[in-house]
């Protein structure tokens, strides 16, 4: 049998939510990217620093991949930025796109953070098959100094029920072989 544990501990950013499968979009130039550090988290990034747009106002980055399943969807997230010193802010937001438009999920939003901050949770999206769903994150600052980065890291993906029920299926083929 395929415990909930073995299916968490499970490399489940692969096939249709590998790193090469997203889809990154921003408001302004600098260096963006989806990578793995862990077999079961996925990063992403943007850094922003030595863009002069305007000091760095409402930049945002747009990181998506189509859904391969319809269902609800749970992970974890934390979010680790610095936008600089002066009057910065920094949001996170999460969406599901479907037949019935954009259903989003604010996660984080601040203003005066004065630095860095960091932010953690949880969040539940309802995703349509053939529909993108994904993060937005971004900010910006009103400091000369021009440094804005962040990064957004996935973690304990719990997968819809259909796509859940299919890795146990090929979980236990896998058993089931070794055991002949």
């Amino acid at each position: 049998a395929v415990s909930a544990a073995s299916l968490a501990q499970a490399d489940l950013f692969t096939g249709s939510l590998a790193p090469s499968q997203w889809t990154l979009q921003s408001n302004t130039w600098g260096t963006t990217g989806v990578s793995q550090d862990s077999p079961a988290n996925l990063k992403l990034t943007y850094n922003m620093d030595g863009n002069t747009d305007a000091y760095f106002m409402n930049i945002q980055t747009e990181y998506s991949v189509i859904a391969d399943h319809s269902g609800a969807i749970t992970m974890d997230y934390q979010y680790d930025m610095f936008h600089s010193w002066f009057m910065s802010y920094g949001q996170l937001w999460a969406f599901a796109d479907s037949v019935n438009g954009r259903a989003t999920q604010l996660l984080f939003s601040s203003d005066g953070i004065a630095g860095g901050a960091t932010t953690s949770g949880s969040v539940a999206l309802n995703i349509e098959s053939g529909y993108a769903w994904g993060f937005s994150a971004g900010g910006g600052h009103f400091d000369g100094s021009n440094l804005l980065s962040g990064t957004v890291t996935l973690s304990n993906l719990v997968p819809a029920p259909g796509s859940a029920a299919l890795l146990g299926m090929g979980a236990l083929s896998i058993t089931r072989r070794r055991r002949r």
